[in-house]
């Protein structure tokens, strides 16, 4: 072998030995940055989760008890009065002999206490409609609405600071018999006037905390086949 051939081999071999160390490089370099993002993904998976854990739950009520038949329900958020009024009329209800007065009763004292415990409300919009005479429904949802939860904070996730009502007791002053007419035309056409037996109820009820609520009414009780609703509310 000629000197020649001696000095192209060792040139080959060094510039295989330098190919080799820029690949070792590249490879490094690589495997640094797949290790950094790595940790950073790491982080950021512990920050997150640690976010998402530390994030007020949403509330979702849930029932706790029915009475079947009347589309009554009783729910988590309740307060213990309306659990009370609530567990009377069921037993009531489930009864062989259903007392219709003490029926009518206590749907009024339940009305005035889920109204007006609006402690307990997730929002504006948490109106309960299951004592409400169903013809009427939708107009006293967007009432109650619009007047005594206009300004109804949102608590959804128990970070409400505002200072609400929660009805303490509640009694029934009076209570009669009389008629209810509804009026389906016009004021003037009587034509489809439609008459409903029903109960005139006076209550009286106190708050927890005084906030300046009201704390009487006249509420009218009708009998809408055999089922009592409430259809209006005086002051």
């Amino acid at each position: 072998m000629s000197k020649e051939d001696i000095k192209v081999k060792k040139i080959e071999t060094k510039k295989k030995k330098k190919v080799n160390k820029e690949v070792v490089k590249t490879i490094s370099f690589v495997l640094v940055i797949i290790a950094v993002i790595s940790v950073i993904g790491y982080l950021c998976f512990l920050v997150i989760g640690n976010n998402k854990n530390n994030k007020p739950q949403e509330t979702v009520k849930k029932n706790i008890n029915e009475i079947e038949g009347y589309g009554i329900t009783l729910d988590d958020q309740d307060s213990e009065l309306y659990k009370e009024l609530f567990n009377e009329l069921k037993k009531n209800l489930e009864s062989k002999d259903i007392n219709k007065k003490e029926y009518a009763k206590s749907v009024a004292e339940m009305y005035i206490v889920d109204l007006y415990s609006i402690n307990n409300k997730l929002n504006k919009y948490d109106i309960s409609t299951e004592l409400i005479w169903p013809t009427i429904a939708d107009n006293y949802r967007t009432q109650v609405m619009d007047t005594l939860y206009l300004y109804v904070e949102d608590n959804s996730r128990k970070q409400r600071d505002q200072n609400l009502p929660e009805v303490k007791s509640i009694e029934v002053d009076t209570i009669k018999e009389s008629k209810y007419v509804y009026n389906n035309g016009t004021d003037k056409d009587t034509s489809d006037d439609v008459t409903y037996d029903a109960y005139e109820i006076e209550l009286t009820w106190t708050y927890r905390i005084k906030y300046g609520y009201d704390t009487t009414a006249t509420v009218i009780v009708i009998n809408d086949n055999d089922k009592y609703y409430v259809v209006e509310q005086k002051a």
